[in-house]
């Protein structure tokens, strides 16, 4: 009788292995795909005594293999030593040009953004506008790790930005 560990083991590790390393031909995305990615970040200082937490979540469909447009919108958290949390949310829109490459599993991008904060009017506030990059890391077909970086800067005082680094896990729907 043949043991359950020879027999299984090796073809479970075969299909682990064939679903967390893509292929070549198999990895990046393609026109018509649609892209949901959840991501986050976080901001602390130490000189105020306050930590942002901002967790964001992106909808986006590829018009050609390397340009995405989307929407986004993201639920930011700040903590403070000295008052109560605080919540706010944003949405807006971005585009995004992937630099496909032989090495499907590795995609870096760049793009822009606008997003607005959801608790005033324009008037109050006009948003926020910013460049985005990264890279996206294909674990298959349909799903990639993402660490990526945002300047981000507000549209009435152009002098103030804010640098911010996410990462984060997309799926191709």
């Amino acid at each position: 009788m043949t043991n359950f560990r020879t027999v299984f083991a090796p073809l479970f590790s075969a299909l682990l292995l064939c679903l967390l390393v893509p292929s070549t031909a198999s990895a990046q995305q393609e026109a018509g795909d649609i892209e949901l990615q959840l991501s986050g970040s976080a901001f602390t200082t130490t000189e105020s005594s306050f930590t942002i937490v901002n967790t964001n979540a992106k909808l986006g469909k590829y018009f050609t293999r390397a340009l995405e447009f989307g929407v986004t919108t993201s639920l930011n958290a700040t903590f403070s030593e000295n008052t109560d949390a605080s919540y706010n949310g944003t949405a807006g829109g971005f585009v995004n040009y992937s630099f496909l490459s032989g090495d499907a599993t590795t995609v870096p991008y760049l793009g822009a953004q606008y997003s607005k904060n959801l608790d005033s009017g324009f008037d109050q506030n006009k948003g926020s506008a910013g460049i985005n990059g990264g890279f996206k890391f294909y674990i298959n077909r349909r799903t990639a790790f993402d660490l990526g970086g945002n300047y981000l800067f507000p549209l009435e005082e152009a002098s103030s930005g804010i640098i911010l680094f996410q990462f984060g896990i997309s799926f191709i729907l």
